[in-house]
């Protein structure tokens, strides 16, 4: 259920902001938002080493409520003024399914959905096995691990800054591949050379994929009115659970039969970097969205 209401609540918003702001500020917006998950993991880490003297554990589940409770309110009159932006003609067309796309925005979803799964079958096993990687394979302290996954969360709320500075001024595809290389890295300096310092850089590569759904998101926007971007980006979520599901399964599979795991992040390494090589054939961004046309009744 958690999953759920985070797909619904990430692919609304999606709708909302492509509906409500202009091209020149979505990128921003959008890939602050896609790094919400580190400043929630940077929150917790930080509430369960500091604040324990204020909150118990289980609190947490009621601190995390009331957050979600604030963005809605927040979200609430942005929800209005992008029923109102959205003309009716706009919105019918973004109902209508694929009848109308030009080949170029069929290929534009269709990329945005197979990225979307690959990301699912390579960033999720990448933070599953992170600690029985660092711990049980390599040997490194559980001081070390619990290290790892502060830096995740501490360059994964910037980034989401930093990136989404560039995001409206540059082609959303090169930060895309950008941020596909330093994963790749990343992935690499795992399997490698997992000393302390390449385990910094690790983090620091992981989280530069963080931004991914806020960029893949504008990018589609350029392409579609609101509507269209809000359903490609949720089969987007489904592609990405679904892969992710797969891919953790066959690798715990993996694992249980004596596989290594460093073997597992010198291949997610070769996996990512075909994906920077796939989104090179993606369309160029538009200027303007496109406005599908309605549907025709006979």
């Amino acid at each position: 259920l958690l999953c759920a209401f985070s797909a619904i609540s990430w692919s609304s918003a999606v709708g909302v902001i492509n509906g409500c702001l202009p091209l020149g500020r979505r990128g921003l917006i959008l890939t602050i938002g896609a790094s919400g998950g580190s400043w929630g993991m940077l929150s917790i880490g930080v509430l369960t080493d500091y604040g324990r003297a204020l909150f118990a554990p289980e609190d947490l589940w009621v601190l995390g409520s009331g957050f979600a409770l604030l963005g809605l309110l927040i979200l609430a009159p942005f929800l209005r003024r992008s029923a109102a932006n959205t003309a009716p003609s706009a919105h019918a067309a973004g109902l209508a399914g694929m009848h109308g796309w030009t080949l170029e925005q069929k290929r534009v979803a269709g990329l945005a959905i197979v990225l979307s799964g690959l990301v699912g079958a390579t960033a999720i096993p990448f933070t599953t096995y992170l600690s029985t990687y660092l711990i049980g394979e390599v040997g490194r302290a559980q001081k070390v691990a619990s290290s790892v996954w502060q830096m995740l969360g501490v360059a994964g709320a910037m980034s989401g800054v930093l990136i989404g500075a560039i995001a409206d001024r540059m082609d959303h595809r090169k930060i895309i591949i950008a941020t596909f290389l330093a994963f790749a890295a990343a992935s690499w300096f795992l399997a490698w050379a997992p000393t302390s310092s390449a385990i910094a850089l690790a983090g620091i590569g992981h989280v530069a994929l963080n931004p991914f759904w806020g960029l893949l998101a504008a990018y589609i926007g350029t392409f579609f009115p609101p509507t269209a971007t809000m359903r490609i980006d949720a089969l987007g979520l489904v592609a990405f659970g679904l892969f992710s599901a797969m891919a953790n399964w066959s690798i715990g599979q993996w694992a249980t039969t004596g596989g290594s795991l460093g073997t597992v992040y010198m291949l997610l390494g070769g996996a990512i970097l075909t994906m920077a090589t796939l989104v090179l054939t993606a369309p160029r961004p538009r200027s303007h969205p496109v406005a599908l046309p309605s549907r025709k009744t006979p």
